[in-house]
């Protein structure tokens, strides 16, 4: 029964999301109406789980915060305000890093090389690629932005590596990195060039992502 409704909520999710991915390219009022429902949907189905199985403390209460800061997020760049959207999803990536910490770090440095050298050539190519106005208004933000995703995969990583029980599925390995093709993906889009699919593989990564996240939380809980 319960595997029936995980696949319920993961198809109403996945009719959402497309749907706000179709209302981006061809009607942005439609958009703006289902981009935050997918959201609000994991929100439901997460809590749920923390009431059901008694699992209502502080680590697993982060989860719950970062996805509700994110929903606040969808609504506030559906709404064109990307100021406001940054800082919503920095307080999400925070809460989730804060989840994540609660495994002892123990990660090789190897793993963590490649992964801040990207993060490093990346800030860098945006920085030279942008223009004069929003170089002066974004860069600081944006690399803020860049330390504290790069910190929750590198987090990601080491959660999920180091789990006592380790789920057969890395959750959190996939959803913090489908999360940094998202964000990346946004950041090309916004600060340099469109290009085709952008909306298509922006969203797409970003609702896989924070249902990875969800996941593995929940999986931690049954």
């Amino acid at each position: 029964m319960y595997s029936y409704l995980k696949l319920l909520v993961l198809i109403m999710i996945f009719i959402f999301s497309s749907a706000s991915i179709i209302g981006k390219y061809k009607n942005q009022k439609l958009y703006r109406i289902f981009k935050p429902i997918p959201l609000i949907i994991m929100i439901v189905f997460y809590t749920i789980h923390l009431i059901y199985y008694q699992q209502i403390n502080l680590f697993n209460i982060f989860i719950l915060i970062g996805l509700c800061f994110a929903l606040a997020g969808d609504i506030f760049i559906s709404l064109d305000n990307l100021i406001s959207g940054i800082i919503l999803f920095l307080v999400c990536h925070i809460l989730y890093i804060l989840y994540f910490i609660q495994i002892k770090y123990n990660l090789n440095i190897i793993f963590v090389i490649p992964i801040v050298s990207f993060a490093i050539c990346f800030g860098f190519f945006i920085y030279i690629k942008m223009n004069d106005v929003n170089r002066k208004k974004f860069f600081i933000p944006v690399v803020f932005y860049i330390i504290v995703i790069t910190t929750m995969l590198i987090f990601a990583i080491n959660f999920d590596n180091n789990l006592q029980t380790r789920a057969s599925i890395p959750f959190f390995i996939i959803g913090a990195f489908l999360f940094y093709i998202s964000d990346a993906i946004l950041a090309l889009l916004t600060f340099i060039k469109k290009f085709p699919s952008d909306h298509l593989l922006n969203l797409s990564t970003y609702y896989l992502a924070q249902i990875f996240i969800t996941l593995g939380a929940i999986d931690l809980m049954v």
